[in-house]
């Protein structure tokens, strides 16, 4: 069952909580949420997982680097819980499609019955264990993404550009019913992103990830032209 954010794109806990039933086996909360950037309420969180006792809730974080909060200290309160991170977002090794999982053991040991033998390489292990050594590159990262974030998003309020951003690497910008013109104009100029509209709250959305100094300057002077041509 898909419970919809809330029209503030807030999350719906009070909609998921109505949803629960004795046949509830697993609860999937990504925060922060993709495409929304917003983020679940502690206290919204626990009345999820002391709710749902019987069911496993499973929180993926993604892109919990950019909000500097992880639940991980919940799972010894919370024996439902399960945790999932990435290396491919603030860590910047996407191509490794390397994750991981916290959990209790016995939830673990379940994970590794169903794992695929071998699934993570060697390479990928040590790419993994360089850049949890490598501090300093993370918080480089995010506080890079927090600046061009703040400055793509002055850009482009500038051209009269309804902005959204949130706690993630990404920002989303409404262009109504101009979005898909937009994107295709975007595109043609080698610029790629991605369109929302399968969304159902965010038809006439363009979600961009936030880029470098350089890429972001670009991109404006991009949306420059093409705002100014469809006046």
């Amino acid at each position: 069952v898909n419970v919809c954010y809330n029209d503030d794109f807030s999350f719906p806990t009070e909609r998921l909580l109505k949803q629960l039933s004795g046949r509830s086996k697993l609860i999937v909360i990504v925060n922060p949420a993709n495409p929304l950037a917003t983020v679940i309420d502690e206290r919204d969180l626990r009345r999820i997982l002391e709710t749902a006792r019987d069911a496993f809730v499973l929180l993926d974080e993604t892109y919990y680097h950019f909000i500097n909060r992880s639940y991980i200290d919940w799972l010894s309160e919370f024996d439902n819980l399960i945790i999932v991170q990435t290396f491919s977002k603030a860590f910047g090794l996407t191509g490794l499609r390397l994750g991981v999982s916290f959990s209790n053991v016995e939830i673990i040991k379940l994970l590794k019955k169903v794992n695929l033998p071998f699934a993570v390489n060697s390479l990928a292990t040590l790419a993994a264990e360089a850049a949890l050594d490598d501090t300093d590159f993370l918080y480089t990262v995010v506080a890079n993404v927090k600046t061009e974030t703040a400055f793509l998003k002055a850009g482009l309020e500038k051209l009269g550009i309804e902005v959204r951003t949130g706690f993630t690497n990404f920002l989303m910008m409404n262009f109504g019913n101009s979005s898909q013109q937009v994107y295709q104009q975007l595109f043609d100029r080698g610029i790629l992103l991605r369109n929302l509209k399968k969304y159902p709250l965010l038809a006439g959305y363009l979600r961009a990830s936030i880029g470098t100094r350089a890429d972001n300057k670009k991109f404006l002077a991009a949306l420059k032209e093409i705002v100014g041509n469809n006046d």
